[in-house]
């Protein structure tokens, strides 16, 4: 029999030796066990040692002097079982603390995170978590550099949204205006042409993405219920104040 069998079933490499030497030599002084392994007289007490409280090996005492012997393999199987009836025991235990333990991870997340995402790769990364999330979408400070840098993306992203039915409201520039009143599921407002912006906000669940259309585009992703609260109320102010 190869050691790593029993490397597989738990044992070290050093018990396994010690093991097979006793399976095949049977009751065994030291001398003897070290002569069919050639491990140092202190490593294999240290492994009798293991193998005595596993249950694995036991001894007689003859003319003074010690003779150890392996037990049943079956024991292992016992072992096994017992290993087996003890991690049902953890599992059980941690379906049970597992509530408890995610309420602490939640009360030491931090009350804001940002995240840069930088190029259309990164931004993709934000479009698409919206549409998982499927919330409703505020946006303000749009001025149509998503269609333009974007392309095909674009419409395959609204043909997507509208299918998910993920409501938009949008203040969008009014240099747009009559050019996307198509969409589905979205409602929008417009502000002078005058007020260009170079950045657009969007608002959803507990984050704010706010987007810088530079050459290569980049985002500032705030996850927090404050600060997307705080823009909420500042769009709320812009929606009233735009006109159809």
């Amino acid at each position: 029999m190869e050691i790593k069998n029993l490397l597989q079933l738990g044992f070290t490499e050093n018990e396994a030796k010690v093991y097979l030497a006793l399976l095949e030599a049977g009751l065994s002084t030291i001398t003897k066990i070290i002569s069919k392994t050639n491990l140092h007289k202190q490593i294999i007490y240290d492994n009798l040692q293991r193998l005595t409280a596993k249950g694995l090996v036991s001894y007689v005492i003859q003319s003074n002097r010690k003779y150890f012997q392996a037990v049943s393999p079956e024991k292992i199987k016992d072992i096994l079982e017992e290993q087996k009836k003890e991690l049902e025991s953890k599992e059980n235990l941690l379906k049970e603390i597992l509530p408890q333990l995610l309420a602490r991870k939640e009360e030491s997340k931090p009350q804001s995170l940002a995240t840069i995402y930088y190029g259309k790769k990164g931004l993709k990364s934000i479009l698409e978590e919206i549409l998982t999330q499927k919330e409703e979408v505020l946006s303000f400070g749009a001025e149509g550099k998503f269609r333009q840098i974007f392309g095909p993306y674009w419409e395959n992203y609204n043909r997507r949204r509208e299918k998910l039915k993920v409501k938009i409201k949008v203040i969008w520039n009014e240099k747009l205006k009559g050019k996307r009143e198509n969409l589905l599921y979205l409602d929008a407002k417009y502000i002078p042409k005058e007020f260009d912006n170079p950045a657009s906000t969007m608002i959803y669940g507990d984050k704010t993405a706010i987007i810088l259309w530079e050459e290569i585009p980049f985002a500032v992703l705030i996850e927090s219920a404050k600060i997307a609260r705080s823009y909420r109320n500042t769009f709320e102010l812009l929606w009233k104040a735009s006109r159809k």
